[in-house]
């Protein structure tokens, strides 16, 4: 390998895949105080969403291209944002979950 370059084991040691997994982890942990009336709305796209990040990070180091990984890549940005939109429709509901948990 060239000078600087660093080889990869797994997709394990990637830092951007550590934090997205941290991502789901708190997610899915936020998402059990959400009504029952949101399991097939918003909950489960903002799961589906933050599972996707760290999901296309390891699928696309898998590859053996780098074209092919920075595909996966850019999906996986794709999968932050749409985590992050989801998660915007929620910060308003959050000031009325008082209301929606009792």
């Amino acid at each position: 390998m060239g000078e600087g370059v660093v080889e990869m084991e797994s997709y394990r040691d990637l830092l951007a895949w550590q934090k997205g997994m941290a991502i789901v982890k708190t997610i899915y942990v936020q998402t059990k105080a959400w009504p029952h009336e949101e399991l097939v709305g918003l909950t489960s796209q903002i799961r589906r969403a933050a599972v996707s990040v760290p999901a296309n990070i390891a699928e696309g180091q898998g590859h053996t291209g780098k074209r092919e990984f920075a595909h996966h890549l850019s999906i996986a940005k794709g999968s932050v944002i749409c985590t992050i939109s989801t998660g915007l429709f929620v910060t308003p509901c959050s000031r009325r979950q008082k209301r929606w948990l009792g």
